[in-house]
């Protein structure tokens, strides 16, 4: 949990709400970080499998991950208010946590593209209504499209 610090930082140096909110979104649901398992978040790489570990493993994963929460949040700060933001940050996090999951369980790049994106653009709504609307449209503009990808990834 401890490598995800850096990118805390730069998250929390953003000026909104929406901002830090964003720089979360865009990089966790990147091709980049889908494809770079290694080191990616241990959130994911680990968390299902610590679902079935009892004693110290998954007592330290405990501690590490709300802890990472707890920063998270500091880094975040999507609402004054302590119990909503920690909320909002749960909910954040999940949803990035299974999209990713989903996103690098299949073996379609299709698929797996658009999952990434229908994700970035369903959180972008959610969290970051007034980002999205300062940026120009010409740097929001996916590098494909969910509704143009072909019915046969599902395939």
């Amino acid at each position: 949990f401890d490598a995800a610090v850096i990118n805390l930082d730069r998250i929390a140096a953003q000026p909104t709400p929406a901002r830090r909110a964003r720089m979360l979104i865009d990089s966790y649901l990147s091709a980049r970080h889908r494809d770079n398992r290694g080191s990616g978040c241990v959130v994911v790489a680990v968390g299902a499998d610590m679902a079935r570990l009892h004693g110290a493993a998954r007592a330290g994963y405990s501690r590490g991950f709300m802890g990472h929460l707890d920063r998270l949040g500091a880094a975040l700060r999507l609402s004054e208010e302590p119990l909503l933001n920690r909320d909002l940050v749960v909910h954040l996090m999940s949803s990035l946590v299974g999209a990713l999951l989903f996103a690098r369980a299949i073996d379609n790049s299709a698929a797996s593209d658009a999952i990434l994106h229908a994700m970035r653009r369903h959180l972008r709504r959610e969290f970051c209504a007034k980002v999205a609307a300062a940026v120009p449209k010409a740097e929001r503009a996916p590098s494909h499209d969910f509704l143009n990808t072909p019915a046969s990834f599902l395939a």
